[in-house]
């Protein structure tokens, strides 16, 4: 029974209607990215479009029809607004990458609901784990260097007279 889900499974996938569904003109981002998506919002006979941005915690569903993304924005007074939207929606009209830094290590990012900012602390660890990258290979590269022939030292051969702290002066004692 699981080998027939399957094969009904990739062939709705791979069929005309879902492949016309299919956006193609949305970027490449994952959990850590900032982003700001440009929603189009009906309200009786009116369309706006809505702009919501904020730091994207998870995705879901890979890159099919049913696949969704969560962004967390940072509303005012330190209330925090979860958000999911459908990844190949209509509805989105532009999604926009603020901030190319991403945060690797995670693939969800639910424990930064319970943080101050957000935003700021998901990039500032990312912008110190890719300084520590970077920073590394140039120490590397500075420990194995072997001393050039034309750097000599210059060694004084005068003898430096050592001051004392008690020294004798010509004084008469009393």
């Amino acid at each position: 029974m699981n080998i027939e889900n399957t094969m009904s499974n990739q062939l709705l996938t791979q069929s005309k209607i879902v492949q016309s569904q299919l956006r193609n003109d949305l970027p490449d981002f994952k959990a850590g990215s900032v982003v700001q998506i440009h929603y189009k919002i009906i309200e009786e006979s009116k369309e706006r479009v809505q702009i919501f941005a904020g730091l994207v915690i998870s995705r879901h569903g890979g890159k099919g029809l049913d696949a969704t993304f969560t962004v967390l924005k940072n509303a005012t007074a330190g209330i925090k607004v979860h958000r999911t939207f459908p990844l190949h929606s209509p509805l989105i009209t532009k999604i926009e990458i603020i901030s190319p830094i991403q945060r690797g290590l995670r693939s969800k990012l639910y424990f930064a609901a319970k943080l101050k900012d957000p935003i700021k602390s998901v990039r500032v660890k990312a912008v110190q784990a890719l300084k520590s990258k970077v920073s590394q290979p140039e120490v590397k590269e500075q420990s194995h260097k072997k001393p050039t022939t034309n750097s000599k030292k210059i060694i004084s051969k005068t003898p430096t007279k050592k001051s004392s702290k008690t020294s004798k002066s010509n004084k008469p004692s009393i």
